[in-house]
């Protein structure tokens, strides 16, 4: 078990590293982790917008779980994170979302069936036209296809990249902006 952890710490710092991010503070003060910082989404520029949005992310595995949540955090955005689809539809139905990105092979039911679903019967907290982005470890343009066509709006390949996600959420979420 502790071996375990030390390689869960060691993918954090190096998931950190990458995105930019500081290390995790271990210090007690830290109450405000997993929250932007105040201020967040206003200022432009270096990976910033100026609109915060809230951000669901569907995603199974830990290590990018972490990765997009500090990810989307550093863009100003507000995420909460899905470890499966049914948790997901969980979420969709308590709080609203102006985006999901969406994992395409999740343990309970993949991506493709979960935004099927969203689409067919939209939570009543939700547009019914929420943006989805697949999040696929295959970006195979037979992947994009299934995506597009299970409803999914754009398609973005692991691992993320910055730049790449920063395009997509302005194409599908910031348009009208």
């Amino acid at each position: 078990m502790v071996e375990l952890r030390c390689r869960v710490a060691a993918l954090t710092r190096i998931v950190r590293r990458v995105a930019g991010l500081p290390p995790l503070s271990l210090t007690k003060d830290d109450g405000a982790r997993g929250r932007p910082a105040p201020g967040a989404g206003k200022q432009k520029g270096n990976g910033k917008t100026d609109r915060c949005l809230r951000i669901l992310v569907v995603e199974d595995e830990p290590v990018n779980q972490l990765f997009l949540k500090r990810l989307l955090e550093k863009m100003g955005h507000s995420p909460r994170v899905a470890g499966e689809a049914r948790q997901a539809l969980q979420c969709l139905a308590e709080e609203r979302f102006d985006l999901i990105l969406m994992d395409i092979q999740l343990p309970d039911m993949n991506g493709l069936e979960a935004t099927r679903r969203i689409r067919a019967n939209p939570p009543a907290k939700q547009d019914p036209d929420i943006p989805i982005v697949a999040v696929a470890a295959c970006a195979m343009e037979v992947n994009r296809g299934q995506a597009l066509a299970a409803g999914m709006d754009e398609h973005i390949a692991k691992p993320v990249e910055i730049a790449t996600l920063e395009r997509i959420i302005a194409r599908v979420c910031l348009q009208g902006d």
